[in-house]
């Protein structure tokens, strides 16, 4: 009993420190809208479709 009062009493400050004391950060961020470009990581130069030029020749495993 005394571990579940002091878990609701720790639950209650936060939910206070919270309430009067709010975050400056948003909850729900904006996201930008629009097509989204990889510039840097994997696919980054990567180019598709038919036109795009081949890579280099798969290289047979080592035995």
């Amino acid at each position: 009993m005394k571990f579940f009062l002091s878990f609701v009493a720790v639950l209650v400050a936060i939910l206070l420190f919270e309430r009067f004391f709010p975050s400056a950060a948003p909850i729900n961020p904006v996201l930008p809208v629009g097509p989204q470009v990889e510039v840097s990581g994997h696919g980054a130069d990567v180019p598709v479709g038919p036109g795009a030029p081949a890579g280099p020749a798969p290289v047979a495993p080592a035995q």
